[in-house]
């Protein structure tokens, strides 16, 4: 193998970012590409966070002194559900016949079993 082969196989970051390049020069434009998939998965680990942390109130609602710390996580999660209502049914309405519907429903489900335990929580700690 003579040395300009060698170079030509190794991976350089000039030869990356060429096909980098070339990779952009043939793509869609913008308006025209399908819409990206990392915030669905974004959404499902912020659900599945906000009802890990609201069960995680209710199963340990017997090691809490005061009331200050549940209050400020319930604070924090009804926020961040806010967020999560939002985006969940920007996200179905924007998946709607295409590739990630599933996902997307799959996110809206945690999004409506999210804002049950929230309620449930409150509840729990009313009593």
């Amino acid at each position: 193998m003579d040395t300009l082969a060698l170079k030509r196989s190794l991976p350089t970051f000039y030869g990356f970012w060429e096909r980098r390049r070339k990779a952009a020069h043939n793509r869609l434009p913008k308006h025209l590409r399908p819409p990206a998939r990392w915030p669905i998965a974004l959404h499902i680990a912020l659900n599945l966070g906000i009802i890990a942390a609201l069960g995680s109130l209710i199963f340990n609602i017997d090691d809490f002194t005061t009331d200050a710390v549940p209050a400020v996580v319930m604070i924090i999660c009804v926020l961040m559900l806010f967020y999560t209502v939002i985006n969940g049914l920007h996200l179905n309405h924007r998946f709607k016949n295409i590739d990630g519907h599933r996902w997307a429903k799959i996110n809206f489900a945690l999004v409506i079993i999210a804002l049950m335990m929230w309620p449930a929580t409150v509840a729990y700690f009313l009593r």
